[in-house]
């Protein structure tokens, strides 16, 4: 009688594991699944944002004559590449840059 107590008893303990890592199981897919929410969000934000920007740019170029050369850069984009900067657009790229930095925190604050 005694064989069948422990035996019944190692059962026991065995179910108990067994519950114990399928909730441990469902608690990691549950996180995976958040994970990959949380990814998919944000990749889909970025290129939303970016086809935004690509948008932007094309509109702006359109509309205000730009024309491209071969390599799909406004010519006037690659003309100012070679020309100095003047002091009024260093301050405005400085400000450009602290606005963008602001919104990669905000966005990282979310990942």
């Amino acid at each position: 009688m005694s064989e069948s107590r422990s035996l019944t008893g190692f059962e026991m303990l065995s179910k108990r594991v067994s519950v114990k890592r399928r909730k441990e199981k469902e608690q990691k897919q549950q996180h995976v699944s958040l994970t990959e929410i949380i990814l998919m969000t944000s990749f889909t934000l970025v290129k939303s944002y970016m086809l935004q920007k690509v948008f932007l740019i094309s509109t702006r170029s359109s509309h205000s004559g730009f024309t491209a050369a071969s390599h799909g850069i406004p010519n006037d984009l690659e003309d100012s590449w070679h020309s100095r900067i003047s002091p009024e657009a260093t301050e405005m790229r400085a400000t450009t840059s602290s606005t963008e930095s602001t919104r990669v925190s905000y966005h990282n604050f979310f990942i």
